[in-house]
């Protein structure tokens, strides 16, 4: 989800849904634009953060 603000920046917000198909954040960030090295920005991190090492086994899906 991206909305965009009064200031012109976006949000990345990553959330995940639990066993009882509850959603709940796991993270955001802030950027100036939306495009290719933002992404890569903001994916980096949250492989590193969650620990994913290589990404296999995981899934991201986006909206758009």
């Amino acid at each position: 989800m991206l909305p965009k603000g009064s200031m012109g920046w976006q949000l990345f917000c990553q959330v995940g849904r639990d066993a009882n198909d509850q959603m709940y954040p796991v993270a955001w960030g802030v950027a100036q634009s939306e495009k290719k090295e933002t992404w890569g920005w903001f994916l980096e991190y949250l492989q590193e953060d969650l620990g994913m090492a290589d990404g296999y086994g995981w899934t991201i899906i986006s909206d758009q």
